[in-house]
């Protein structure tokens, strides 16, 4: 059996597993909050396998019942290599 790679050649090599055991945690009066919101648990596995773990929560409120608001706040944990140092990301969704 032969194994065939497909792609460019000449463009590096990434291999990354990315995941995310996202909870979903309801509030009262509309209040929400998502633990791991974003898929920023990362292996690396080029150069060995190196890890990326934040501590990543996310905090919304139903402002009704088409618009939605939150907050995304993510700090490294374990840091292995260079993901980010500090994320902040503000949402607001509305459906129609």
């Amino acid at each position: 059996m032969t194994l065939m790679s497909v792609g460019d050649s000449s463009r590096k090599h990434v291999s990354r597993f990315r995941f995310s055991p996202t909870l979903n945690i309801a509030l009262p009066k509309r209040w929400y909050i998502t633990l791991y919101p974003s898929q920023d648990i990362v292996l690396n596995n080029i150069g060995g396998h190196r890890w990326f773990i934040p501590a990543d929560f996310l905090i919304g409120r139903h402002l009704s019942d088409r618009i939605v608001a939150s907050l995304e706040i993510s700090v490294p944990l374990i840091k292995e290599f260079n993901l980010y140092d500090f994320k902040l990301e503000g949402r607001i969704g509305i459906s129609f």
